[in-house]
């Protein structure tokens, strides 16, 4: 017998509400990408918590292409960060799949699954708080950004915005911060090193910065360099 208190069609409507709700929430969320591929604004996070606003063009004298680098300094953030950068459309279904699998399992959503697109729209649009809606508005953002730049302008992008240390972002800055010298001489060993910086860089900065190159991180750098041979980012000479 159906309980009393059951009515299938009020049930529905009120998914449908909450479905809809949330779909109008998520949409006010979308971004604009107009006039991206000119330049974008980061907010970079100063003393007392205090953000100063950034603007990156492709224009700058200082900005950074990622043709320009040597194929083993890219091949190090497109391996250790997104492998299939070239084959997907700004969201990795695979990658998505297993980090829900991760959080559901885990009652979390820490865990990661972005792309290169998805974590420059983040670095851009978005704010770092972890919510269901933005990393739904994150991904759609992302499959805009694809359609509306090329995968060189997303990496080129990137290199320069992404994170490397506390107070430290791009490519550029984060060379000479550790090394000392343009990120077009990094050796396969160093470009390594400072991809294996990206997933939690304040932390493994600090690290790199105490302990030297030779110190740091060895079996992720030496899995990671394995990896860039493996996708041809690196020749047999190795590091």
């Amino acid at each position: 017998m159906r309980h009393k208190f059951f009515d299938p069609a009020r049930y529905l409507l009120l998914i449908s509400a909450v479905c809809l709700l949330t779909a109008g929430i998520i949409g006010l969320s979308i971004p604009s990408l107009d006039g991206v591929e000119k330049g974008v604004v980061i907010k970079e996070k100063i003393g007392g918590g205090k953000a100063k606003a950034i603007y990156i063009s492709p224009k700058s004298e200082d900005f950074i292409f990622s043709d320009h680098l040597p194929k083993h300094v890219v091949g190090a953030i497109i391996t250790s960060e997104d492998e299939d950068f070239y084959t997907h459309h700004g969201v990795s279904m695979d990658e998505t799949i297993e980090a829900a699998k991760f959080d559901i399992s885990h009652f979390t959503l820490k865990h990661g699954g972005s792309t290169i697109t998805q974590q420059l729209v983040k670095n851009v649009y978005f704010s770092s708080k972890r919510t269901f809606s933005r990393k739904i508005a994150e991904a759609i953002t992302a499959v805009k950004l694809e359609k509306k730049l090329s995968k060189k302008q997303i990496l080129d992008y990137y290199i320069n915005i992404v994170e490397f240390g506390s107070g430290i972002y791009g490519i550029k800055e984060a060379s000479y911060c550790y090394f000392k010298k343009n990120p077009e001489e990094l050796t396969p060993k160093e470009a390594a090193a400072l991809a294996v910086l990206m997933p939690r860089p304040k932390y493994r900065g600090r690290m790199l910065m105490e302990k030297g190159e030779d110190n740091f991180q060895k079996k992720r750098i030496a899995d990671l360099l394995w990896k860039m041979k493996e996708n041809g980012y690196l020749s047999s000479s190795g590091a």
